[in-house]
């Protein structure tokens, strides 16, 4: 496991121009219930989706529901478009690393009014999925989670010869059923096959088989980059094993 703290947005582009992509190749992202052997139980229980608050509402079961508008709306998209009719609620994405600690992008956490790093912008849900077409599932109370405290950010200028954007932090309250990934020491080889687990656009969280590593940055040791369908909201998705 690796982290995706980079931030993929739409590309804006000319009539006369080109520009980056964001789906490569075949679009690869599938939904849980989709998804093949370990990474359909990653889905639900290791992945992580960021919230504001406002975004959740409590049922009167005592589970939440999320913000009702689906991603075809906020996104204007064409009719036929992927996932258009999917709610687009999350705010970022992060990974369980133990029952407690989360990480995520540095760049998801909010700011205090004296400069501080604020981490309580965000609720923490695991069990962002779809568990059939068009049928969201219920998020129980024990796995939506509250920050406790930042027990470290590092966000590096942009003009760092290294650079680096992650956070990890404490939950009030350990994560009852979530399955802590499994960090991986080896450094990742150039072309290898990759696996990203997360929430794109603030979709359900989707698993996308088919990245492979572009650039391992091999002398840096800070980063990689590589081809993924991610779009903003992957920031802080976990990058697995393929």
């Amino acid at each position: 496991f690796w982290l995706l703290a980079g931030c993929a947005q739409a590309p804006e582009q000319e009539a006369t121009g080109t520009a980056a992509a964001i789906i490569y190749g075949r679009d690869d992202r599938r939904d849980a219930f989709e998804a093949a052997a370990p990474f359909a139980d990653i889905a639900r229980s290791t992945a992580v989706a960021l919230f504001a608050p406002s975004q959740l509402r409590r049922l009167p079961t005592g589970a939440y529901a999320v913000a009702e508008q689906s991603y075809g709306e906020l996104e204007t998209l064409c009719q036929g478009e992927r996932f258009a009719e999917q709610p687009a609620a999350a705010s970022c994405s992060g990974v369980l690393l133990t029952p407690r600690i989360v990480a995520t992008a540095g760049h998801c956490l909010g700011v205090k009014p004296d400069g501080s790093i604020d981490c309580t912008n965000n609720r923490y849900v695991l069990g962002y999925t779809l568990d059939a077409p068009a049928t969201l599932a219920q998020i129980e109370a024990d796995r939506v989670l509250d920050c406790k405290r930042v027990l470290v950010r590092v966000k590096s200028p942009a003009d760092a010869s290294c650079r680096y954007d992650f956070a990890l932090l404490e939950l009030e309250r350990a994560a009852a059923r979530g399955v802590p990934a499994t960090l991986r020491a080896a450094r990742v080889e150039q072309d290898e096959a990759v696996v990203v687990v997360g929430s794109p656009a603030g979709l359900p969280i989707k698993v996308d088989a088919g990245g492979r590593v572009i650039d391992a940055r091999a002398e840096q040791g800070d980063f990689f980059t590589l081809s993924s369908d991610t779009f903003a909201v992957s920031s802080g998705s976990g990058v697995f094993d393929a």
